[in-house]
């Protein structure tokens, strides 16, 4: 027998059996037509014949041999849905099924002319979303009859087609059925079933009868099959329990009575089959034995990766043009220095109460000469025309009531005569008396809601008033030596003036930086390294919304029938995702480096594998999303879930010390980017290798990451599979 089931079950969850206490028997070169309603099994049964599901109970064998997986290119499987991939030519659809049936390109050329002409296909070059359902249906066709399996098996594929085509299918199958194909066809047109060698009536998930047409036509004495059905019908409502199919061995048809030529079309399938049964039993050269072309199908799925690519307009965007973007918003927008935030002035001078009195009181000439340029002016200038937008205000107290409104965010109080009590203090020195001080003294309130701009203005304000002394003390004879101004602070930073400007310096904090940088650009340097990890591991995660979108086109079980397993599919996988990640860090590390002047203090080596190596944990947490969950929106909502978490806890934009101990150790620290982005962080900021445990456990984790996600998606596989 090329197929027999016997007391098959089959049940989904409920309990509920469409499989029941099933037996069917198919022999070598039959033409198998399997009737019945909608929901009564016979797609279930097709699925479990090709290995798509496993039976909860009894035998299946295939060509003598229990099947144990996918038939491979021992079978052609034709669903009731298309399954094709849109972006796809019918050529390539052509092609990528005989790769992944092991055929050489010349025999794959020579069959796609051949199935183009038999199946009135349209030129082979066009999309299969721009064919119209009868052609996706021909060419869904096409595809199972490209490697000339030797078990066809086919869920309606005539539905919807020109009876004239119908007529053309039905007669290639009959001829390659007498070279000893077999082929099980289950068809909604029951008349049309009368071209089968055989014909099985399937009701409940039970066979109620399986014979050659002639047979069950004068057993039940009726005209036609539609007949027999309602026949079959009503014996089971009465008798479901009892009723029995009857034993495939019969003889009754022989005697039946038909025309010449009917006559001899029936003998001759008699004789076929005779002849075929006695070698039912002879295992040698089985083609169950046949071992696929691994080589040939993971190259088929990386190449069919590559085309949908290349012209799935959504996956161009998202894995490249989408963090292009997200690089560019944050290197401009995050981390930067705030811009003309509005400060109100208090000068202490009656005669300057608005902004065009200042602008004229400051557009004096400037003389750089001792004790000249020790006012409010000189101090105003040190900032540069895009920091500060200064609102000239009556009183501290109207400054206060503009901060209260809203309308500025800090207000800067000088004293009356501040340059006069400013050269006293300046040579006074220490000996300076109360109202001196007092008139050299700047008044500071702030809007304190917003933590980050209020750091960085205090910070901005001491750096230029100590530019300003800076400028004072060289316009007195002063140098970078002389201590006259200096605060008392060590570790000073001397910074470049531009072209033209008095050379002077400044203190940039109060301690020099051992890594990175004291300035609020140093935001940016610490978020860098590990928005790139961060970046790479979420756009690899939509490799698993690939996985997705091929199951509900129903091309994964179409490809799985075909003989694509688990391991095909990771190979390939690997190859594809592996190229696209190489393209993207090139892409994302040339940008922070070249553009936005990220530098690396450690070895590139170690930079760049730590990089892909987190990548490619973001890829086996996509295979293991897509494993899981059967609808592309659920991954969606999960892989945001998870980009979310990462982003506010993994360390990427603050320090993971400012986060509550138990939720750090026992959480963060668990995230598939946490230890990566250290490690990053670590070898570009500091220059760490493999010797520092910083770096060491970002490899571990990435590893570890992987394969757990590799070992949730073999479970899962293998579970989907019964």
């Amino acid at each position: 027998m090329a197929v027999e089931v016997r007391n098959g079950s089959k049940s989904y969850s409920g309990g509920k059996f469409i499989l029941r206490n099933f037996n069917m028997k198919v022999g070598r070169g039959e033409i198998y037509g399997l009737l019945g309603a909608s929901g009564c099994g016979k797609t279930t049964l097709m699925s479990c014949i090709v290995g798509l599901r496993h039976l909860d109970g009894g035998d299946l064998m295939v060509f003598g041999r229990s099947r144990n997986g996918h038939l491979g290119h021992l079978c052609g499987y034709m669903s009731q849905d298309i399954s094709l991939l849109n972006v796809l030519t019918i050529g390539e659809v052509l092609h990528h099924f005989g790769l992944i049936y092991g055929m050489a390109d010349v025999a794959i050329q020579n069959k796609v002319k051949f199935l183009t002409n038999f199946l009135d296909l349209p030129d082979t070059s066009r999309q299969i979303q721009h064919l119209s359902g009868g052609q996706k249906r021909r060419v869904s066709l096409g595809v199972v009859m490209i490697h000339n399996p030797n078990l066809l098996v086919l869920d309606e594929p005539t539905v919807g087609l020109d009876p004239l085509l119908r007529q053309r299918i039905w007669q290639h199958l009959f001829e390659i059925s007498r070279s000893g194909t077999t082929i099980i066809i289950s068809t909604h047109y029951v008349e049309e079933s009368k071209r089968c060698d055989k014909v099985g009536f399937m009701r409940g998930g039970k066979l109620l009868a399986e014979d050659a047409p002639a047979s069950l036509l004068s057993r039940y004495n009726s005209p036609t099959l539609e007949d027999v059905s309602l026949h079959l019908a009503r014996l089971d409502d009465e008798n479901p329990q009892n009723y029995a199919p009857p034993d495939i061995v019969s003889t009754k048809w022989l005697h039946f009575t038909l025309g010449d030529e009917e006559s001899g079309v029936v003998k001759a399938k008699l004789y076929r089959k005779l002849s075929i049964s006695l070698h039912d039993n002879v295992m040698v050269n089985s083609p169950v034995n046949v071992e696929p072309n691994h080589a040939s199908i993971i190259y088929a799925l990386a190449l069919k990766a590559w085309r949908r690519r290349k012209r799935d307009w959504r996956f161009l965007f998202s894995e490249l043009i989408l963090p292009i973007i997200l690089l560019f918003v944050f290197q401009n927008v995050i981390g930067r220095e705030p811009r003309d935030i509005p400060v109100s002035l208090v000068t202490g001078n009656p005669n300057v109460t608005n902004n065009a009195e200042l602008l004229e009181f400051c557009g004096q000439r400037v003389t750089p000469k001792c004790f000249e340029n020790l006012g409010i002016c000189d101090f105003i200038r040190t900032f540069e025309p895009h920091e500060f937008d200064w609102v000239t205000a009556n009183s501290f107290e109207s400054g206060l009531q503009d901060i209260h409104d809203g309308n500025t965010f800090a207000v800067l109080s000088f004293p009356p005569n501040y340059a006069f009590h400013m050269r006293n203090r300046i040579l006074e020195r220490n000996f300076a008396g109360n109202e001196t001080i007092s008139g050299t003294t700047i008044s500071i309130r702030m809007d304190e809601s917003n933590f980050i701009k209020t750091s960085w203005m205090k910070h901005l304000i001491a750096t230029k008033y100590l530019r300003y002394l800076g400028q004072i003390g060289t316009a007195c004879g002063g140098d970078d030596e002389n201590d006259m101004i200096k605060p008392p602070v060590k570790g000073r930073v001397d910074i470049p003036t531009a072209p033209g400007r008095i050379p002077t310096y400044y203190l940039a904090s109060w301690y020099t930086a051992i890594y990175g940088g004291v300035g609020i650009e140093s935001i940016i340097k610490f978020s860098q390294p590990a928005l790139l990890i961060y970046i790479m591991i979420f756009l690899s995660q939509i490799s698993g919304l690939e996985w997705i979108l091929d199951r509900m086109e129903g091309l994964e079980d179409r490809d799985y029938a075909a003989g694509v397993t688990l391991r095909h599919r990771i190979c390939a996988s690997v190859v594809t995702d592996s190229i696209k990640i190489v393209l993207q860090m090139t892409v994302f590390i040339a940008l922070l480096t070249i553009v936005y002047e990220m530098e690396v203090h450690g070895a590139w080596p170690l930079a760049l594998g730590i990089v892909f190596m987190a990548a490619f944990e973001g890829v086996a947490i996509g295979w293991m999303i897509g494993t899981l969950r059967d609808s592309v929106m659920e991954a969606i909502v999960i892989i945001m879930f998870i980009c979310v978490f990462q982003a506010a806890a993994t360390g990427v934009f603050f320090s993971l010390e400012v986060i509550v101990d138990y939720y750090r150790n026992y959480f963060c620290n668990w995230l598939p980017s946490t230890y990566p982005n250290e490690a990053f962080r670590s070898i570009v900021s500091r220059g760490w290798g493999l010797d520092n445990l910083h770096v060491t456990k970002g490899f571990i984790a990435a590893a570890g990451w992987t394969l757990f996600s590799i070992f949730v998606v073999v479970l899962v596989e293998r579970r989907k599979r019964k």
